[in-house]
């Protein structure tokens, strides 16, 4: 598509969306969607040992964590965020 303006919003975004939606159709959305929500509870229940969770319940796609344990110990959240990115994931 090329550059676009700032009065076209995220138009963008939504083609690449809904291209995404398409490919995969229904059976394929529904899969992706129940991989989504067992990989956030699977690192949920990996990672509770280590980060304070404020709501420790059955998430759906995304989990929650706070930075409180590591900051105890004089770890910012941004620290996190940068280790994270130096592994290849987008905090």
């Amino acid at each position: 598509i090329g550059r676009l303006g700032a009065a076209c919003g995220n138009f963008g975004v939504m083609v690449k969306a809904y291209a995404y939606i398409r490919s995969l159709g229904a059976e394929g959305l529904k899969e992706v969607s129940e991989n989504a929500v067992l990989n956030a509870n699977y690192l949920k229940e990996k990672l509770k040992p280590y980060y304070h969770l404020p709501y420790d319940r059955t998430c759906m796609h995304e989990v929650v964590f706070s930075s409180k344990t590591q900051k105890a110990k004089g770890v910012a959240t941004l620290d996190i965020a940068k280790r994270l990115l130096d592994y290849g994931f987008h905090p």
